[in-house]
């Protein structure tokens, strides 16, 4: 089918062909006026009838027809757009049978998309993809994901462009910026995590944290890691937001990569990276894009503030059960009831199926996948050669250091006791034998220290700069007054619990305490938190060291950077979907160097 002008008479024609080379045909006049069409283009429907755009020469409009029969020569004709000198250079696509056009805005030099929402585009959607001299000579397309690929040219530059519309109808009204930053390990090691120097405005989904190779110096398309960045935990001031990486791939020495931000399409929610405009970071910088997918990338003439954590070590499982699955990087001595994953399988009963690199001393009741065996007994097939599986990746802890320091305000708001509290404790903070004692909230510089039957009833947040030892069945609870939240009482040293001590949230359903220590170790078995006896109605958190607990302890909850059980211990397959804590934590240090985190929607 072909639309085209008869430059004579200024009418605009339709060519329906007979055969294919086209030498039989049927020609109709669909409109015939002077100076009225220019520029056409011509699609064709399910219904076997052309649509055609055109241009009114003598009216400045953009126009429509909808032909009702094979030779058009029945149509409905319908004006798209009438504000100004608009329609020159059309491009007609059909996407569901209702037209989709492109064309020129020859008033303001714009660009535009129309989407029509009815067979004859009486209801229809307009917008303007480009702006500023922009728009002549389009041609449209539809990708894969029905939205439209559009090129054509920019006036003002001399330049041909592209443009990937990221929804229908192609509107600009969600700009994006995705923001990366570049750097080079000073060593071959694997990446574990990233920590990134953030703040919000409003309350933004969360984002993507990409670990991508450089390709020319700005970022490539290959994603070694991913992270999710919790847009929950960044305050609205900066602070620092550690992402682990989804796996944990090996970055070479004195090589390029980039740490990638890409988040969702909100004006007035999003996140702001902190940087240098100093640029004082010489093995790197920061760069913007409409989209990191497409590329087009552009300096930000400043460096992203940014820490990049490789190495550590090896996670593993040693000398343990565990009933369901397992996966680490080492196993030693395990029995699992369920697969196993792992690099290295030493002295193991697999109820399940293994995949690892080396297996030896082991007994496996289903399959094996592997590259070095050693006196295995294997009940299902085996595979070898085989790839082995990647390491577990880096849990993040989920109370970041902005959550704690807003704890530690909330406590000292309430106050500060200068020496010990509980068992020969300061005035004021003195608990008998068998005595109850209600405080918080509070900051204690000093020691908890509870061991012949005392009681601290907790009414607020209490935050103790040394240690707590609780022992000889002395506890610790939330006052009612907490209802069905939960409570917190934290130190800078180490946890010990021994002899029957005893916690409990507030009574009610869903309340529970937790105690945090955010000691590294120097406690019992070289522990931040030591456990010698059960303990229910408790979360135990270590932010940056080691739980031990001791022969048959059960314990409701842990959270913890590693944990020891000796004989018997025990930890039940639990989870708290919300501890519900009373406290707030927001509060940050600003910093003044700022980007904003948006995306546009188009690629110029």
């Amino acid at each position: 089918r072909i639309s085209y002008i008869n430059e004579t008479n200024d009418d605009l024609k339709f060519v329906r062909c007979a055969n294919a080379d086209c030498s039989s045909a049927t020609v109709t006049t669909v409109e015939s006026s002077p100076n009225i069409n220019r520029n056409t283009a011509v699609a064709l429907g399910s219904d076997g009838f052309a649509r055609i755009s055109y241009y009114d020469d003598g009216n400045n409009d953009l126009k429509f027809v909808r032909c009702t029969n094979a030779d058009c020569a029945t149509k409905n004709i319908t004006t798209l757009d009438s504000s100004g000198d608009v329609g020159r250079y059309s491009s007609l696509k059909l996407l569901s049978d209702l037209a989709r056009v492109v064309y020129h805005d020859g008033s303001n030099g714009d660009l535009k998309y129309i989407q029509c929402a009815n067979a004859d585009c009486s209801t229809k959607n307009v917008s303007v993809p480009d702006p500023d001299n922009v728009g002549q000579y389009t041609s449209l397309a539809f990708g894969s994901d029905n939205f439209g690929r559009i090129s054509y040219y920019d006036v003002g530059n001399a330049d041909l462009k592209f443009l990937r519309c990221a929804q229908d109808p192609c509107s600009p009204s969600a700009p994006q910026v995705d923001v990366a930053q570049s750097f080079q390990p000073a060593a071959t090691n694997r990446a574990v995590k990233a920590d990134l120097y953030l703040k919000k405005v409003g309350s933004p989904a969360n984002a993507t944290l990409r670990l991508i190779s450089d390709s020319g110096g700005s970022p490539g398309t290959s994603v070694l890691a991913t992270g999710l960045l919790n847009a929950s935990s960044v305050g609205s001031s900066y602070g620092w937001l550690t992402v682990n990486f989804s796996t944990t791939p090996t970055l070479n020495a004195n090589t390029t990569y980039w740490l990638v931000i890409d988040a969702a399409p909100d004006n007035s929610n999003y996140l702001v990276w902190g940087g240098d405009s100093a640029n004082g970071y010489t093995r790197g910088t920061g760069k913007k894009s409409n989209d990191w997918s497409i590329g087009n990338w552009s300096n930000l003439n400043a460096d992203l503030n940014f820490r990049v954590y490789m190495g550590g070590i090896d996670n593993q499982i040693s000398t343990v059960s565990v009933d369901g699955s397992a996966y680490a990087h080492f196993m030693d001595i395990v029995t699992v009831g369920g697969n196993a994953g792992a690099f290295t399988l030493n002295s193991g009963t697999i109820g399940g199926s293994v995949s690892a690199d080396t297996i030896s001393n082991c007994t496996i009741g289903g399959n094996a996948s592997y590259n070095v065996k050693t006196s295995c007994t294997i009940g299902g097939t085996q595979t070898t050669p085989t790839t082995p599986p990647s390491d577990p990746a880096v849990q993040a802890m989920p109370i970041t250091q902005e959550m704690i320091d807003a704890w530690k305000a909330q406590a000292e708001a309430g106050g500060t006791i200068n020496g010990d509290c509980g068992d020969g404790g300061v005035a004021g903070c003195d608990i008998p034998t068998n005595g109850t004692l209600t405080l918080g909230p509070k900051k204690i510089n000093g020691n908890l220290i509870l061991a012949n039957n005392q009681t601290l009833v907790v009414s607020g947040t209490i935050y103790i700069t040394g240690y707590i030892d609780i022992d000889n069945g002395s506890a610790i609870q939330l006052d009612p007054s907490y209802g069905t939240k939960s409570g917190l009482v934290f130190s800078d040293g180490t946890i010990h619990l021994a002899n029957n001590g005893n916690f409990s949230g507030s009574g009610q359903v869903g309340s529970y305490l937790m105690l945090m220590s955010l000691a590294s170790g120097g406690g019992h078995h070289g522990g931040a938190i030591d456990l010698h006896n059960n303990a229910s109605g408790v979360i135990f958190y270590a932010a940056n060291g080691l739980v031990y607990l001791h022969n048959n302890v059960n314990a409701t909850q842990l959270t913890a950077k590693a944990i020891t059980l000796d004989n018997n211990a025990f930890i039940p397959k639990k989870r708290f979907n919300s501890s519900g804590f009373r406290p707030g934590y927001f509060g940050f240090v600003v910093k003044a160097r700022e980007f904003k985190k948006t995306r546009r929607t188009i690629a110029a």
